[in-house]
């Protein structure tokens, strides 16, 4: 049976970040983009986020994570 070859994960370099954010066209999927890059979210966590899971009074955002199975407040 052959196993997959796994990759180390890496941090995008300073000028990988200017040609992802520079590839953005929709102002939405900017938005999105940014919101992962800053607090280090998965893109499942990213895309599943509903307005209701943020809290615009206190600045937080509540995050569902899967590895821990519990709910998590981030601030972007």
């Amino acid at each position: 049976m052959r196993r997959r070859k796994r990759y180390p994960n890496r941090p995008l370099t300073e000028a990988q970040i200017r040609i992802l954010l520079q590839a953005v066209d929709n102002i939405r999927d900017d938005a999105l983009v940014r919101l992962g890059l800053s607090v280090g979210l998965r893109v499942s966590e990213v895309v599943s986020i509903r307005t209701s899971e943020v809290d615009f009074d206190r600045g937080l955002i509540k995050i569902w994570d899967e590895k821990k199975d519990r709910w998590r407040l981030v601030m972007p």
